[in-house]
């Protein structure tokens, strides 16, 4: 019975240590820019001109899936047109840009994406991408000078 107390307080700083590891690797996670993650993810390098001024972010699990809605302001539009193989996009719907399901996964009774910042029906500069089941949409308004971008990581 000496043996496993022994066992058991050695195990202890182990777990702790451990916890602190886990702990460590979320911040960091967390901590890195919305451009950093996209680029990271996705090998997709937004200007230096856009500016993140709202995101909504749904039920993310650890590992960091699950919907994500990103707002940027990008002052230099001849750098947003290189940036990309864009094609040009009517946004009638919702589902016709093919973010209905980032939105829709969203919003719940308790959060609601901020009206300023809903993607306006028009016309937009369009680049989507996909990795397994993982896609993500960039919209681009040069009229607006806004970069939406929807992400669905599973």
């Amino acid at each position: 019975m000496h043996i496993t107390i022994k066992r058991a307080l050695c195990l202890i700083p182990i777990l702790l240590i451990a916890a602190l590891f886990i702990t460590y690797a979320a911040i960091r996670h967390n901590a890195r820019s919305p451009q950093e993650l996209i680029k990271s993810k996705w090998g997709i390098e937004l200007s230096q001109s856009c500016v993140q001024v709202y995101s909504a972010i749904g039920d993310i699990g650890i590992d960091g899936r699950g919907p994500k809605y990103r707002v940027f302001e990008c002052g230099d539009s001849e750098d947003m047109k290189k940036l990309l193989q864009w094609r040009s996009i009517s946004v009638k719907t919702y589902d016709n840009a093919n973010v209905y399901p980032v939105l829709h996964g969203l919003e719940t009774d308790e959060r609601e994406i901020d009206g300023e910042y809903l993607i306006p029906l028009g016309e937009y500069m369009c680049f989507r991408q996909t990795k397994s089941e993982s896609s993500i949409v960039l919209l681009y308004s040069e009229e607006q000078g806004r970069l939406y971008v929807f992400e669905t990581v599973i």
